[in-house]
């Protein structure tokens, strides 16, 4: 397991090189610029090229890469364009808004999840695996533009019971919950087909008969064997929901207006400010990778047998 984690460990920082260069290519491909102002009048020439000058831009793409690669190296993230401030004072305030949002959805999605996709392979056929098997089709097949407007249209404007504008203080339950929910119902829909799926298939296999056939009890056959062995799948996908989670992000933060890391991001390549696009994708890279390490591990934990393979 050690000489594993080392290994993913070492290729992590060269994945998110090649994100970087991906990233940094396709932001300067793009057409337009930082100093092109569609609702102001163009800046004179000499000023354009001023900024150009003092921001390095005017720099072949592939030096403005080396010196940007360079500064990473010593956690310079750089200074935003738009805003004028350290890119990592900019993250800084964004990000925990960001984990919190993305914590909470996909604390949600496992709480709603589990229970109702072992409830329905428990009952198949039955009202409830029917009902349950509708939701999370829904879930998993509107997508979160269309909720965010939904919601908003109607929890926001018609009944007017929830706020939706802002993220608010510490634990402002009513003014978190839509785009928490949001949020969380796509990965709440794929998880409970995925938790039924594997269940169902369990429930079938030789060891759960066997443990019957003692007479152990069903909650102790349930516990003990069922369970335990059904979530070795789920916890493999967690990675994966967690993208899906970070891309779900950009948009309920621009819908709510959450000053969170997604919403930053939507900003900054509208502005072309290229040094916090380069940030906020290399940080969500880096979460990406790490989530998926430690699911990884903790598969590796719950299933002995991968240790053999690693």
């Amino acid at each position: 397991m050690s000489h594993y984690l080392v290994r993913r460990l070492l290729a992590l920082p060269l994945t998110l090189l090649a994100v970087a260069l991906i990233t940094f290519a396709l932001a300067h491909a793009t057409p337009g610029g930082p100093w092109d102002r569609f609702d102001e009048k163009p800046l004179p020439l000499q000023a354009e090229i001023n900024l150009n000058r003092y921001y390095g831009l005017d720099l072949p793409v592939h030096e403005q890469f080396l010196v940007y690669i360079g500064n990473l190296v010593r956690l310079d993230l750089g200074t935003s364009i738009q805003k004028g401030r350290p890119v990592a004072d900019i993250i800084g305030e964004g990000l925990p808004v960001t984990a919190q949002l993305g914590l909470q959805s996909l604390l949600l999605a496992l709480a709603v999840a589990i229970p109702l996709g072992v409830v329905s392979a428990l009952r198949r056929n039955s009202l409830a695996d029917h009902a349950t098997t509708l939701l999370a089709t829904v879930g998993t097949t509107i997508p979160n533009f269309v909720l965010c407007v939904f919601f908003i249209l109607y929890f926001g404007m018609t009944l007017r019971l929830l706020p939706f504008v802002g993220w608010g203080d510490g634990l402002d339950v009513r003014r978190m919950l839509m785009p928490t929910v949001i949020l969380a119902l796509p990965a709440m829909g794929f998880l409970t087909r995925l938790v039924r799926s594997s269940v169902l298939e369990v429930l079938r296999a030789d060891f759960v008969r066997t443990a019957r056939a003692k007479g152990l009890r069903e909650r102790s056959v349930l516990r003990g064997h069922v369970l335990k062995n059904a979530f070795v799948p789920v916890l493999t996908v967690l990675g994966p929901a967690t993208a899906n989670l970070v891309v779900g992000s950009f948009i309920v933060e621009t819908f709510f207006s959450i000053p969170g890391v997604g919403r930053l991001f939507i900003q900054s390549v509208n502005a072309r400010d290229y040094p916090v696009i380069m940030a906020t994708t290399l940080l969500y890279a880096l979460a990406i990778g790490v989530a998926n390490l430690a699911v990884d591990l903790a598969y590796g934990a719950l299933d002995p047998r991968v240790k053999v393979a690693q």
